[in-house]
């Protein structure tokens, strides 16, 4: 009978090993809580009025400034992006500096 390695054995004993701490890790990691965070962080969402606010005219046109995108324009005017996209033909993708969109009919 032929000498056997040893590796034969501590191959499969490596691989057991390395899969229980990659275990124990994870679990451990799920469980914990930074201390950073010892209180519960408050999250809030904004939604835009479903009617406009009394005493203040929304106005008809927006002239596209610097960082902005067709969401953000769409939250900042109470404008569904559907309805900008709508009136101004444009791609969402493709929104040029100093453009002016039209927000109402």
């Amino acid at each position: 009978m032929q000498h056997r390695s040893p590796a034969r054995f501590l191959a499969p004993l490596a691989l057991i090993t390395a899969t229980i701490a990659v275990y124990v890790l994870v679990q451990s990691g799920s469980d914990a809580t930074p201390a950073s965070s010892t209180q519960p962080v408050a999250t809030t969402t904004r939604t835009p009025p479903a009617s406009k606010p009394a005493g203040k005219k929304l106005p008809k046109t927006y002239t596209v400034k610097s960082g902005d995108t067709l969401s953000g324009i769409a939250v900042k005017s109470r404008v569904p992006m559907a309805q900008i996209l709508e009136l101004n033909k444009v791609d969402a993708n493709s929104l040029g500096v100093g453009r002016e969109l039209k927000l109402r009919k």
